[in-house]
């Protein structure tokens, strides 16, 4: 049945712009792990909630079952990757980080996670590199090209 996962997935890109309907997608979501635990969007939501409680251990265990399911969530990825860096786990939070930029090229959040990342773990030429990948996709950001330019001092 694809409507209660359809149904999470817009709450949840609304809840994100309006906290008004944070609580029509908890709601959801709580049901939803109720009936189908086992589905990927409701392993994903788990973990963004565990993600936004500070409970980084259980947003891990919540989004690695979520791409256990599904592997091609971009999003579950850059959510995994924002759990391991708080739990300052870097390499992995890269790895992640990266899988999140190839599922979504054209997500600048993505990019820019990653960016930060490799800085945190002191891989300025990878960081570099990512810079120089960003601009060439979103030449507008001239915060990014001014940080850019930074790093190649």
């Amino acid at each position: 049945m694809l409507f209660p996962y359809t149904t999470l997935e817009a709450y949840r890109e609304i809840a994100e712009r309006n906290p008004d309907y944070v609580a029509g997608y908890q709601r959801i979501l709580s049901e939803l792990e109720q009936n189908d635990p086992d589905h990927a969007e409701v392993q994903q939501g788990l973990g963004k909630r565990a993600l936004d409680g500070g409970d980084f251990q259980q947003a891990v265990v919540h989004l690695r079952r979520a791409l256990a399911l599904n592997p091609a969530l971009g999003l579950s990825e850059a959510y995994l990757s924002e759990a391991l860096a708080q739990e300052n786990q870097l390499d992995e939070a890269i790895d992640a980080s990266e899988r999140a930029v190839s599922l979504d090229p054209y997500n600048a959040l993505f990019h820019k996670a990653l960016i930060d990342q490799l800085i945190a773990a002191k891989h300025y030429d990878k960081a570099v590199a990512a810079m120089e990948l960003y601009m060439e996709l979103f030449p507008e950001d001239g915060f990014m090209r001014k940080m850019l330019d930074l790093a190649k001092q």
